[in-house]
């Protein structure tokens, strides 16, 4: 019989790391330089494309018709986790020295909440610009539910509410994903422990992970139907419907796979990344799927986006970003350096 701690230890270390593919692509991604290993694409309202990478103070950006990624300038040299757009268009950052937020009027970030923070989500619904809330999930503190209140631009607040305290409740174990869907529906995604929904009259996390066949969860997001997706590692792409208390597997094409991340088109185009088997796309808001990794090199795809342009795009561990422009026929790496 195994000793319990190990198998703790060893399930922790696969949470916090990047899951790298079990082919020889892992051993070559060891040492490949920082930049290439992305871990996180995003659209932005513009039209731009943001990269996170692993190495510190690694986000670039990638302008509409732009031909070569830009550092971002400015950018905090630490750590950075994960990035958020917040319905006012800001950019926020989880960092290990905070969460910061763009200040596009002093071009600068600015570290908005101290506290290592891993993940941050917004309300799903569209709110004021001057007035929103996010989820945010602190190193060693929890989740915690920040109100953004801006009177003018040299004017704003972040309130908590409910406290730290009243939010507290899930199982000590690796935040995967957070989602902030309303203000009474929110969602977290535990590696080892499945999922979870806060319900905010009765201040309390309940578990909602009926039907997942693995509870390993890596991300978590809203649908273009207002429908949940949450990829699993070994248990799939599934899909809790509108209305719906149990998931349902999105599709036979994800029996067994590890799904790490999500993208969602305007036009209802869905992109499902995963670790050691492809790359997948929906092109009618989920009903069907396609493989379309053909061209990309076999391996860990972390990170996935939808472009305003519609184009595809993959962060391979390792090789770097690769964009398909003909819905993935073919591609062509678009490297950071």
């Amino acid at each position: 019989m195994r000793d319990g701690k190990t198998v703790v230890a060893i399930l922790l270390v696969i949470a916090m790391m990047s899951f790298f593919a079990e082919s020889g692509e892992a051993s070559q991604a060891t040492f490949a330089p920082p930049q290439s290993k992305v871990n996180q694409l995003l659209t932005l309202a513009d039209g731009s494309l943001v990269a996170l990478t692993a190495e510190k103070g690694g986000l670039y950006i990638l302008k509409p018709g732009g031909l070569k990624w830009e550092r971002w300038p400015g950018t905090p040299e630490t750590h950075l986790y994960s990035a958020a757009s917040a319905p006012d268009g800001a950019l926020y950052l989880a960092t290990a020295s905070g969460l910061a937020r763009w200040n596009s009027a002093l071009t600068a970030w600015e570290i908005v909440r101290e506290g290592a923070a891993s993940r941050v989500s917004f309300s799903s619904s569209r709110e004021q610009s001057r007035q929103y809330t996010m989820l945010v999930n602190f190193w060693g503190r929890g989740l915690a539910m920040l109100a953004w209140r801006q009177a003018n631009e040299d004017d704003h607040q972040f309130e908590l509410n409910p406290t730290q305290e009243e939010m507290k409740g899930l199982p000590v174990a690796p935040v995967q994903a957070i989602l902030l869907r309303e203000e009474d529906a929110w969602y977290a995604g535990l590696f080892g422990h499945g999922v979870f929904r806060f319900d905010a009259s009765a201040s309390s996390w309940e578990t909602a992970h009926d039907g997942l066949g693995s509870l390993f969860v890596m991300t978590l997001a809203a649908g273009p139907t207002e429908e949940l997706y949450v990829g699993t590692y070994g248990g799939g792409l599934l899909v809790l419907d509108t209305g719906r208390t149990d998931w349902r597997l999105a599709d036979p094409f994800f029996a067994g796979t590890s799904i790490q991340d999500l993208a969602f088109g305007e036009k209802g185009e869905i992109v499902a990344g995963s670790v050691a088997h492809g790359l997948f796309l929906s092109l009618d808001k989920g009903t069907s799927w396609q493989r379309i990794d053909l061209g990309i090199p076999d391996g860990n795809i972390t990170a996935v986006a939808v472009g305003k342009d519609g184009s595809i795009w993959a962060g391979v561990w390792g090789s770097g970003p690769f964009v398909s422009r003909d819905q993935g026929t073919s591609w062509r790496p678009v490297p950071i350096d």
